[in-house]
């Protein structure tokens, strides 16, 4: 189970259906509550994933592999 897992930060629709959407948008402006709710926990599952933690992990990696790799050669 993770952020995205069924009706945790979101409402699971068929895209291709134009009734799915309908439903859905009705389903959230009847509940107000919902909406907020999945509003909420939407924003912190995308917060995992922004470009400052992608770019700061990605940095990390290179810089370990080039350390690794600049290790195995000079041997």
């Amino acid at each position: 189970e993770n952020e995205f897992s069924l009706g945790k930060s979101g409402v699971m629709i068929n895209p291709g259906s134009t009734e799915d959407i309908e439903n859905a948008v009705i389903n959230l402006i009847r509940h107000p509550k919902l909406m907020l709710k999945y509003s909420i926990l939407a924003k912190k599952a995308v917060e995992k994933f922004s470009w400052d933690k992608v770019a700061r992990i990605e940095e990390r990696f290179l810089k370990d592999y080039f350390l690794k790799t600049n290790k195995e050669t000079a041997v």
